[in-house]
């Protein structure tokens, strides 16, 4: 096995080892991935099920993106469940991917250790040598938190093992998680006798987190530091016993995870992690996380609208890459593909923005985020009905109205169209001077094809005291007699 330091540097050449790192997932691989996890986690609604078709359905997810913790959370889970946590798995097992894992593991093929230790721990999720090796190729592909994942299997499996105790010490260590480190170095203490490594880890984690909590000070008072540390403990309690836990200590998100599996029902988890993760820029996983939440929820009406909120999200994010792909290429296809994402999530969106408001029928804002979309696929009519309601609230009534006289300008309504710039105009304050110059600047143009050369002067007029540089406004006014 790799040992649990990461080799940066090779000893043969004294070169630098290039880093190792995940490939990149496309969009199209990241929603067949999605479905198969959709599929597993529905599954795993039932009282019972197919464990073995959940896990082909989870494997698929893990073998294609390792990093992604909610997949490696619900491959491990299902397979707890298949052997009823019994810390062992199948009676009879057969090697699996053992072969695979070793082979792999000496040409340092990080993602392909993964991939056979999936089919190794298909007969016994707690098989210490498998997730450690499994946690090694994590640490060389910087998973900081699916390598801890791993190895809360391996120690669940034995939480007094002394070499999982100091697997995870180190890695604990190399993460920054002194106190949990130090915990498991104790029991390496233990259960291992006069462990040398051990003792002087513990010295060493002790002196660090003592210097760190005092500013990095003067060793010598370490004493005195810890004389002060112990008066704040409550009474009775020693910083040993402080410092020695019985688990890892888990990410936040791990605990949100783990008050999930606790109570798969616990809407307000699923939201909470659904927000780490937007916060994590991690848009993907969150729309997982809420999609694996909205069945165990009962169809939950927060979830529902945080998932479409997840889905309209990365749905803009999938449709931008794919119009930066069409500018970069300059090809009919990638202007075509393009074209039809752009339409897709068009639907969707008026798809979800038309739900809303049929559920909230007082709510003038869904009713704009609908009328925009409607405009924009060309349906003014019923758009102009969305932004007349819309117009009525006061957060919305200025971009409302502007977007509405658009409307009335492709229906040929050119009086009320004007009417609804020069609405706009009116209710725009200072954080809306965009939407007061496009209506000043729209209005102006259309009198001006209008032959209204007086209200043309007026608008356009007014548009240029607010910003003599706006598009061409100046050259229009040269051109009315």
């Amino acid at each position: 096995m790799a040992t649990n330091q990461p080799s940066e540097t090779s000893h043969e050449t004294g070169q630098q080892e290039p880093m190792a790192q995940l490939p990149p997932i496309e969009p199209a691989l990241r929603g067949r991935l999605q479905k198969c996890f959709e599929h597993g986690s529905k599954l795993m609604e039932k009282e019972k099920y197919d464990y073995d078709y959940a896990n082909t359905m989870f494997t698929e997810c893990v073998r294609h993106d390792p990093g992604n913790l909610i997949y490696v959370e619900a491959f491990l889970e299902n397979l707890r469940r298949k052997y009823n946590n019994n810390k062992k798995g199948a009676r009879i097992r057969g090697f699996g991917g053992k072969a695979n894992l070793k082979k792999s593991a000496s040409k340092k093929d990080w993602i392909g250790v993964i991939r056979a230790g999936l089919d190794a721990l298909r007969t016994n999720p707690w098989d210490v040598r498998v997730l450690r090796a499994m946690a090694e190729a994590c640490q060389e592909l910087h998973l900081n938190e699916i390598e801890l994942r791993y190895l809360k299997n391996a120690l669940d499996a034995n939480p007094k093992d002394p070499e999982v105790n100091r697997h995870c010490a180190k890695s604990l260590a190399r993460m920054g998680q002194s106190d949990m480190a130090i915990a498991c170095w104790h029991r390496v203490e233990e259960n291992k006798r006069n462990d040398l490594e051990a003792a002087r880890a513990i010295s060493n984690l002790t002196l660090e987190k003592t210097r760190a909590q005092a500013g990095f000070g003067d060793p010598d008072d370490l004493p005195a530091k810890r004389a002060k540390q112990k008066e704040k403990l409550p009474e009775g309690e020693t910083i040993r016993e402080k410092e020695v836990g019985t688990q890892i200590q888990l990410t936040k998100r791990q605990q949100i995870e783990k008050a999930i599996s606790e109570d798969p029902t616990d809407v307000d988890a699923y939201l909470q992690l659904a927000r780490l993760l937007f916060a994590e820029n991690k848009a993907p996983e969150a729309e997982m996380a809420l999609q694996r939440g909205l069945p165990a929820s009962g169809g939950d009406i927060r979830i529902r609208e945080a998932l479409e909120d997840a889905q309209m999200l990365r749905s803009r994010e999938e449709l931008a890459t794919a119009e930066q792909r069409a500018k970069s290429e300059d090809s009919e296809e990638a202007t075509r593909l393009a074209a039809d994402r752009r339409d897709e999530v068009l639907k969707r969106e008026i798809e979800i923005y038309d739900s809303r408001v049929q559920r909230y029928p007082d709510e003038p804002r869904f009713q704009f985020q609908l009328g925009t979309r409607l405009k924009r696929t060309g349906k003014f009519e019923m758009a102009v009905e969305s932004l007349r309601i819309a117009a009525d609230d006061p957060r919305c009534k200025a971009a409302a109205q502007l977007e509405l006289g658009e409307c009335l300008q492709h229906l040929k309504d050119y009086a009320a169209a004007i009417q609804a710039y020069r609405a706009a105009v009116d209710s725009a304050d200072n954080s809306h001077l965009n939407v007061k110059k496009l209506g000043l600047y729209r209005a102006g143009v259309l009198a001006t094809g209008l032959r209204d050369t007086e209200n043309a002067k007026k608008y356009l007029s007014e548009l240029l005291e607010l910003d003599v540089g706006y598009k061409d406004v100046k050259a229009r006014l040269d051109k009315i007699p």
